[in-house]
């Protein structure tokens, strides 16, 4: 028999409805979390670079390699690159690729074609910030981008306008020099 119950009054258990029949076994599991983290960096990729391009760079660089290893052993203590622990349960690593949350961490070596990347343009430096953290990050990012805007000539000249002269007070008329008829 088929009884309404009311909306408010019923319990609805959609999750358990939507668990696919495969998901019992572990290996699916697994593979889901590869192909996300995968596709997460594959938009975090600055439009002008490649995924692998920076996975390149990557694996040449020894910041990301001692990264890459406290990731998977855990050993935080050990690491010369201090910059990395207050952010240590956002990183994960996906083959050469280091990722933190949805945004890549760029090595050292990208870091300057990054900056060019965002600075096209000119946006001035909110922008400039914005663009950038949107898809990568690296320890000390911001003073980067400040330090980049600020020695951009194009930007110097923008940014500061010149300031109007100062207001001049008129002198009044000391006296009446003319003569009136009527």
């Amino acid at each position: 028999m088929v009884k309404y119950i009311p909306g408010p009054q019923n319990i609805a258990d959609c999750l358990s409805r939507l668990i696919s029949a495969s998901s019992d076994s572990e290996e699916p599991k697994r593979n889901d979390a590869e192909t996300y983290i995968k596709q997460i960096a594959e938009n975090s990729t600055p439009v002008a670079m490649t995924t692998r391009d920076i996975e390149r760079a990557s694996g040449d660089d020894q910041e990301l390699e001692a990264l890459r290893e406290c990731i998977v052993n855990g050993r935080w203590s050990e690491i010369p690159y201090k910059d990395y622990i207050p952010v240590r349960s956002e990183l994960c690593a996906i083959g050469k690729l280091v990722l933190r949350g949805t945004r890549i961490v760029i090595p050292e070596s990208l870091r300057e074609s990054v900056l060019n990347l965002g600075h096209e343009g000119h946006p001035g430096i909110v922008a400039m910030k914005q663009r950038i953290r949107s898809k990568v990050w690296w320890p000390k990012m911001d003073k980067h981008i400040e330090k980049h805007c600020q020695s951009c000539y194009g930007c110097q000249l923008m940014a500061k306008p010149s300031n109007p002269e100062p207001m001049a007070r008129t002198e009044l008329p000391s006296g009446l020099d003319f003569d009136i008829d009527i």
